[in-house]
């Protein structure tokens, strides 16, 4: 259905959603052509926007969206536009009203405390984030670390676990895109040829601690009697799962599942980018 507005416009959310904005902004842009009051499109098209740093290009878009539905969450994103085209103080303005509206809005609240920060509100940034640690004690948003970005002072010593498991359950869908595509992310490459400098041995019981997607279990597996993933994020593991990559995949937090597990049931543990989320 090549000319199906709807089904297009799914696969540009899609793609928006997988990190790779630029391409769904052609696909959107041929579909308003021939559906220019299409209030979701018009959303998608605002998002993929700000998505490509083309931030106030999306500010009209948005103030003829909300000039019919003043929504809260449309607002937010209104305001996450502004902040991205440098207008934090109006951006403060939109979330106040916002939070005003919807005092248990968390991520508003969040919001405003970013837009505070950066327009240099030092006060408000922290009123807004503690309000998020009210609403929020388990601190699914990192408002505590925020904070202490905020006093130039020591953080958490460790970041709160709702927190990265909400950062990277929003993340899976674009993380191997955004890593192998735009960083040329390749440190389980380097950990791999490390470890047949020092070993040759050809069959490990290995354990992948913080797997993710799958992408730091790839170079081992071939050299795996068995390949064991650990992730706290179960989009994450959706996505490493896919990839039939894995004997056992195992939701939870790096330490407490370690543990779990029979002693002396690894030759080899594999911690690629996770040991800076932990307190050690």
């Amino acid at each position: 259905m090549p000319d199906h507005p709807r089904t297009l416009g799914n696969l540009a959310a899609g793609l928006i959603e997988a990190g790779r904005a630029e391409e769904a902004l052609p696909m959107l842009d041929g579909i308003l052509v021939a559906h220019p009051q299409d209030a979701g499109l018009i959303r998608n098209r605002a998002l993929a926007l700000v998505r490509t740093g083309q931030a106030a290009a999306a500010l009209p878009l948005y103030e003829d969206l909300l000039a019919q539905d003043p929504a809260p969450d449309l607002s937010r994103d209104y305001a996450q536009a502004l902040l991205s085209a440098g207008r934090a103080g109006e951006a403060v303005t939109i979330l106040t009203a916002v939070t005003a509206a919807a005092a248990d809005d968390l991520k508003s609240w969040f919001l405003l405390g970013e837009a505070a920060r950066a327009g240099g509100d030092t006060d408000g940034a922290e009123r807004a984030y503690r309000q998020c640690l009210a609403l929020d004690p388990a601190d699914a948003l990192g408002a505590s670390a925020a904070l202490a970005l905020l006093a130039g002072g020591d953080g958490p010593r460790q970041l709160p676990t709702p927190y990265l498991k909400s950062l990277f359950n929003d993340y899976a869908a674009r993380f191997d895109f955004e890593l192998t595509g735009k960083l040329q992310y390749r440190g389980p490459a380097v950990l791999r040829a490390l470890l047949a400098d020092h070993s040759d041995r050809d069959s490990l019981r290995v354990i992948d601690v913080g797997c993710g997607t799958g992408l730091s279990g790839l170079p081992f597996r071939d050299l795996a009697e068995s390949l064991i993933g650990i992730d706290l994020s179960p989009a994450m593991l959706a996505q490493a799962k896919a990839r039939d990559l894995y004997d056992r995949l195992i939701e939870g937090e790096a330490v407490a599942a370690l543990a779990d597990l029979p002693p002396a049931s690894a030759d080899l543990i594999v911690a690629a980018d996770v040991l800076v989320y932990l307190a050690i």
